[in-house]
């Protein structure tokens, strides 16, 4: 499962899904306290809030188990969301307990922090990205969830100095490896998880600033600095509202867009013609 460090007020209503109020620093030491050899649970910290929890049992109980993610659910009564999972599972519902009190030398002014277990999932062996489109493919991102599917597709991955998930992140420095990879590379990912962050902290300025950043700091520099036919596409895998903070099943926009070459324009009209677009055969690198 998926595991945020949350934080709560004084009627267990849920404040944050992100440890709100409190520092990097004071995440990973929260993590810390929470890190040990749990019976039956491997608790594994990843960055900032997020941490996973591997179970070895308990899969059918959770197959059948409600749990709403923490960051559709905020002002929502903690008990109420999380009721039906420590019902279901007295593992994790004494997880969720310990934890908590591990957590109590963190809180202040009415607020407590404790771990939100949430979106399970199982182990699954994915095809190789050359072995399904024949293409060589790399991803540039930093944000866990990405880097864990683009090396279960055997994707090359690297690391990248001043990249965080965030909008802090080095734009300049993902345009920079972007451009490294595309020489060896039919095919590159670039992901940027700020947009989303932000308007989860119902932000909607740094999300836009961080949006036009990266037309000027990574598209510009890209459609600069390469003499290749290239295809963009450029979209989000869903959308996020900086007013309400959630996810929703609003359209999505995408830019397709084609450079150094007379190729003719092409319309995306839905998924198939984004794969179309990008994976079909021909001279263009992309």
């Amino acid at each position: 499962l998926r595991c945020n460090l949350v934080s709560i007020d004084k009627d267990n209503t849920l404040v944050s899904f992100n440890g709100q109020g409190l520092s990097a620093e004071n995440m990973a030491e929260a993590a810390k306290a929470c890190d040990e050899f749990w019976q039956g649970i491997e608790f594994m910290h990843l960055s900032m809030y997020r941490n996973l929890l591997i179970l070895d049992k308990d899969r059918r109980i959770l197959d059948n188990c409600v749990i709403s993610p923490p960051h559709e659910s905020m002002g929502k009564n903690v008990d109420l969301l999380l009721g039906e999972l420590k019902q279901q599972s007295l593992l994790l519902k004494h997880f969720i307990e310990c934890t908590a009190k591990r957590l109590e030398r963190f809180n202040h002014d009415d607020i407590r922090y404790m771990l939100y277990p949430w979106g399970p999932s199982e182990r699954k062996t994915l095809p190789g990205f050359q072995a399904l489109h024949g293409l060589k493919g790399a991803a540039i991102c930093e944000a866990e969830i990405v880097r864990g599917i683009a090396k279960g597709l055997h994707l090359t991955a690297p690391k990248i100095a001043g990249a965080t998930a965030d909008i802090d992140t080095d734009i300049a420095a993902k345009a920079t490896a972007t451009l490294n990879m595309l020489k060896e590379h039919d095919f590159v990912l670039t992901h940027f998880n700020g947009a989303d962050e932000a308007a989860h902290r119902y932000d909607y300025q740094s999300k836009a600033e961080f949006i036009s950043a990266i037309d000027e700091e990574f598209l510009e520099k890209i459609i600069n600095n390469i003499q290749e036919p290239l295809r963009i596409v450029i979209c989000g895998d869903h959308v996020t509202s900086s007013i309400n903070g959630k996810h929703n099943k609003n359209a999505v926009p995408v830019v397709a867009a084609q450079i150094n070459t007379a190729a003719i324009p092409v319309k995306i009209n839905n998924y198939q013609d984004i794969l179309t677009f990008l994976m079909r055969a021909s001279d263009m690198r992309g």
